[in-house]
């Protein structure tokens, strides 16, 4: 469910990002990018780690 969230960040971002036209919403609209883009890479560490033999 938290990965679905972080999903839904870089979603809106990019939304933010593509359709409006104003400088400033833009470099707002990178925050939720980042921050979604490193919480999906810290899920996918957490699979990889959990499904690793030990």
């Amino acid at each position: 469910m938290q990965t679905a969230g972080y999903a839904l960040h870089v979603f809106f971002g990019v939304c933010i990002f593509a359709f409006v036209d104003d400088p400033v919403a833009r470099i707002i609209a990178i925050m939720p990018i980042v921050f979604g883009l490193m919480g999906l890479i810290r899920a996918l560490r957490w699979f990889l780690l959990r499904r690793r033999p030990r």
